[in-house]
């Protein structure tokens, strides 16, 4: 029992690795004052999740939840050819926005989010079947050590030849499904379309991942990349909490959990231990002004307390979701909700920038509002 505990651990733990590689990057060129580019990653991330987790239809969740084993071939050989074709869009679009002198990097990074896509049903696929890869495992932990120290001393080539090596590594790891795939995109015409799901999910899921491009794109543009960085660094901290249930498989392993408000509060002040001694590294180590490290602070309090209505939100969502009847109420709810997210930042812009800090405290409200008005409009109907 304790062994297939620490087994489902491993594998999350590998799932969280492979996700948030990107994000660790841009968290250490914050960290050591590189905070323009740690911008500039940040809009990157949210650019290339458009063509990945947009046209994900969250199916890797799907697939846990599932008693059957998809064929991994045919879902990687449609990722691949997505990658593609979004790898030389994204690019296009990085040589529009960014500084040429940082195309290189730029595409790299991108990369490495499609790579993490494409391999992140991989990693369900090995949970699903219960066989843990130690060496992708150790591989992962490489990445992520040496990343820290080239960032800290500034070695952004041998950055670049680091993420070549682990993506290169992991496909060798799993080449007999990497061939297996390349060889059946021949066979997609007649499964192209219907494995992409074209539905009212994929629109909510696609507009999703568009709006938190918009976010990051918007404020960019109001208060520049640097000023930007610190509210970016602000909403990803505090609202981690309720991006790790939305986006991992928190859902279903609070189906297990008997007393689950516990169990949830008691992983809430875990986090919060954990985000205040991340702050009290960044006031040490980081020589950002008093202002800025203010900044960073206020977003990062509201923004937690955002996360914990978000996660109390997704709960309700969960639970009308799994009632197929209020399926795709819940994507017409989750559409009309970020239809409302793309209006929010300019409108607070305009009142007062400085209210910038509140806006995922605002959209999780809004979003927390919205489902527990319908919950209990369900309730009193049954």
């Amino acid at each position: 029992m304790q062994s297939k505990l620490l087994l489902k651990l491993l594998f999350q733990l590998a799932s969280f690795l492979n996700y948030y590689s990107v994000l660790y990057i841009a968290i250490l060129f914050f960290i050591f004052k590189k905070s323009v580019f740690a911008s500039e990653i940040f809009l990157i991330i949210s650019l290339a999740s458009i063509f990945t987790h947009g046209f994900s239809a969250n199916l890797r969740n799907i697939y846990l939840g599932s008693r059957k084993l998809i064929d991994i071939k045919k879902i990687t050989s449609i990722r691949l050819i997505i990658a593609a074709v979004s790898f030389v869009i994204s690019n296009t679009l990085v040589i529009y926005f960014f500084n040429d002198k940082f195309l290189l990097i730029n595409s790299i990074f991108i990369l490495l989010v499609f790579a993490n896509w494409i391999q992140e049903l991989i990693i369900a696929r090995l949970e699903k079947t219960e066989i843990f890869s130690i060496i992708h495992f150790i591989n992962q932990l490489f990445f992520y050590v040496f990343s820290t120290i080239f960032i800290y001393f500034d070695l952004r080539l041998f950055l670049i030849f680091l993420i070549l090596f682990y993506i290169g590594a992991n496909i060798l790891m799993f080449r007999k499904i990497f061939i297996e795939s390349l060889i059946n995109i021949k066979f997609l015409k007649k499964i192209m379309f219907k494995k992409l799901n074209l539905d009212i999910g994929f629109l909510s899921t696609i507009l999703k991942t568009f709006v938190n491009f918009y976010w990051r794109f918007i404020i960019i543009f109001f208060i520049g990349k640097e000023s930007a960085s610190f509210l970016f660094i602000g909403f990803m901290l505090g609202s981690f909490f309720g991006t790790l249930f939305d986006i991992s498989y928190g859902s279903y392993f609070l189906k297990k959990v008997k007393n689950k408000n516990l169990f949830i509060n008691s992983i809430f002040i875990i986090y919060l231990f954990i985000i205040l001694a991340f702050l009290y590294f960044v006031k040490q180590y980081s020589n950002y002004n008093e202002e800025q490290f203010q900044i960073l602070v206020k977003t990062t309090f509201y923004s937690i307390i955002g996360s914990y209505f978000m996660v109390t939100a997704l709960r309700a969502r969960q639970q009308l979701y799994e009632l197929i009847s209020y399926r795709r109420i819940c994507y017409k709810m989750d559409i009309y909700i970020q239809i409302m997210n793309l209006v929010f930042i300019p409108l607070i812009y305009y009142l007062n920038k400085d209210y910038l800090a509140i806006s995922y405290l605002l959209s999780s409200t809004f979003f927390y509002l919205m489902y527990k008005a319908f919950d209990l409009n369900v309730i009193n109907k049954l």
